[in-house]
Formats: structure tokens, sequence, C-alpha cells
């Protein structure tokens, strides 16, 4: 699922790119820090989301947490 997901990311990521460059110029710094950002924010959803879903399936919080 993370691979499929990241594959899709990519191609989304392409496209702001191509954007962001037509649009106007953005600082390096900038897009690399909102690039970290982002990444760090999607993660943390994704693990948020999961955990969610996880106890609604009825896993208890320890189940939940043993999970790999």
């Amino acid at each position: 699922l993370f691979a499929w997901h990241a594959i899709e990311e990519m191609e989304h990521r392409d496209v702001a790119f191509d954007v962001m460059k037509q649009v106007g110029e953005v600082p390096e710094s900038t897009r690399r820090f909102v690039l970290v950002l982002t990444t760090v924010l999607m993660f943390g959803f994704t693990l948020y989301r999961t955990n969610i879903m996880l106890k609604c399936d009825g896993f208890s919080p320890r189940e939940r947490l043993l999970m790999n």
C-alpha cells in the first residue's frame, strides 16, 4: 500500500512541480522546507488514521501498538 501510494504521490509531485515552475520562482530553501514538512505531516496523518481504522476493527491499544 505504501509503495503504491508513493508512486501516486510522485506523479502528483511532477504536476505540482511543473505548475510551480510555470507560475513563479520559489526559493530552493522554501521548496525543501515544505517538502520535509509535508512528508512529516503525511506520515503522522497516515499513522493516526491507521490507528483509528484498527480501533474501529476492534484491535486493543496493546494489539495496535505491537503491530509491525
